[in-house]
């Protein structure tokens, strides 16, 4: 924590990768002054949303349940840009373990990604389901397995996630 100083001063740069870089570093050193900060970039108006995943990343990243309910209000605003929900759905899931209101919002969305075959979505939703960890979200390794069935490398991916899922129930 000891460069949070230069990692905040970061966060007004002019540069959204110098910004992006900055919010990553706090989440990542779990610097707790971040919450107020990030979640104020979380709201930032800028070009492709940029900014706002930017702080929502570092918010995820960070994990603070302090932030999770502007992530839930932001993956739930359809005037957000999708990638901006969509970033908004990962601190959702990376901060919700314990909160009713996690589940459905991560599994609605782990289902959209399915249907539509949405892969990075897919992703961001299977890590919420094994951070939330309510056995619920077994149903979503359930149609992995069934949809993928006859692709090996699939079935060794999807029960590597399993797997993470079940410890991550067990703690």
């Amino acid at each position: 924590r000891k460069y949070s100083p230069i990692f905040f001063a970061a966060l007004d740069d002019r540069s959204y990768t110098v910004i992006d870089e900055a919010a990553r570093a706090l989440g990542k050193v779990k610097e707790p002054k971040a919450v107020e900060p990030l979640s104020k970039l979380a709201v930032t108006s800028s070009w492709r949303g940029r900014i706002a995943i930017a702080g929502l990343t570092g918010l995820a990243i960070l994990a603070d349940k302090r932030a999770f309910d502007l992530g839930l209000k932001l993956a739930n605003d359809t005037t957000q840009l999708p990638s901006v929900r969509t970033a908004a759905a990962a601190l959702v899931g990376a901060a919700g373990k314990g909160d009713a209101r996690a589940f459905p919002l991560v599994f609605d969305r782990f289902k959209k990604a399915y249907e539509s075959g949405n892969a990075g979505d897919l992703m961001v939703s299977l890590r919420g389901l094994i951070t939330i960890a309510d056995p619920r979200g077994q149903e979503a390794f359930d149609m992995l397995k069934a949809k993928y069935k006859n692709n090996p490398g699939a079935m060794a991916a999807i029960g590597q996630y399993e797997a993470e899922f079940k410890a991550a129930i067990k703690q």
